[in-house]
């Protein structure tokens, strides 16, 4: 007991101050087209039925006033496999389609339902349910993507520009712009600028903020959520870095802290944790 205490107040603080570092290690890294796409340089706001100056300007503009299927049938995206630009629908006209706009590529969320989607491609094209994938990202992050997660590729596609998303209004962060002292202790380079900020205002929405419901959803992770269905078999394990766990039993943290969970005999629910 006294073990799984100690765990419960120190994987959160691990896993916040790792967020910190990955945060100051990524800007570095990151290839220049990885996240520059998650925040648009200028952003504006159009209420529905109001027109916007912006709206016929060069900006990337936020407007809840088209309907979905307009939007999904008239934006363009990128198809992985020829490189072309087409409607998100062309060539599933007449069709029940199931369309997932996901974030980032990169973003967990992103895999996490990518890896539910494929295990039931089968019985999606049972229900003759077309499938598809509209991520924010470049071509070769897609194919990579569609691999990882085993998600056929022709149901794949990409928006570099994250403008489908804007235009329908989705949580696109605080939007905050780097601050002076660290724009200044970084490149000059307008392209490791562009990735400071977009990391930035990705870990922000990681947190909660101008991304509603995030932290409902890190909540019920931890706390468990009855009515949603058990994730981890008796039988699984799962490695993560120092974190080992045993089905639903067993964990072990560190090397020398080991515990049981105490509700490891309980089945039929998501555990906590266990998301």
């Amino acid at each position: 007991r006294k073990a799984e205490w100690i765990a419960s107040v120190v994987m959160p603080l691990w896993r916040t101050t790792h967020t910190l570092i990955l945060l100051v290690a990524c800007v570095a890294v990151t290839p220049t087209d990885a996240f520059a796409p998650l925040l648009p340089t200028s952003v504006s706001t159009c209420r529905p039925g109001r027109q916007h100056s912006a709206c016929s300007s060069g900006q990337v503009v936020r407007c809840s006033a088209r309907p979905v299927s307009e939007v999904l049938g008239t934006s363009e995206v990128l198809d992985p496999r020829s490189g072309t630009s087409a409607p998100i629908l062309a060539g599933l006209e007449g069709k029940r389609t199931l369309v997932v706009l996901a974030p980032q590529l990169g973003d967990f969320d992103s895999a996490e339902y990518a890896e539910q989607l494929a295990a039931v491609t089968n019985d999606l094209a049972a229900a003759d349910i077309s499938l598809r994938f509209v991520g924010i990202g470049e071509a070769g992050a897609a194919e990579r993507f569609a691999s990882f997660n085993s998600l056929p590729i022709e149901c794949m596609r990409v928006d570099p520009s994250g403008k489908t998303h804007a235009q329908l209004d989705l949580h696109a962060g605080p939007d905050w712009d780097v601050p002076g002292w660290l724009a200044n202790a970084l490149p000059s380079d307008a392209a490791v600028q562009a990735r400071a900020r977009a990391w930035m205002n990705y870990m922000a929405m990681c947190a909660g903020l101008g991304s509603r419901g995030t932290l409902r959803e890190i909540l019920r992770g931890y706390i468990g959520d009855k009515n949603a269905p058990e994730r981890l078999a008796p039988d699984s394990i799962v490695e993560a870095g120092p974190i080992r766990i045993m089905g639903t039993r067993r964990v072990k943290l560190f090397g020398p802290i080991e515990y049981d969970q105490s509700w490891k005999d309980e089945r039929g629910y998501q555990r906590p944790v266990e998301l």
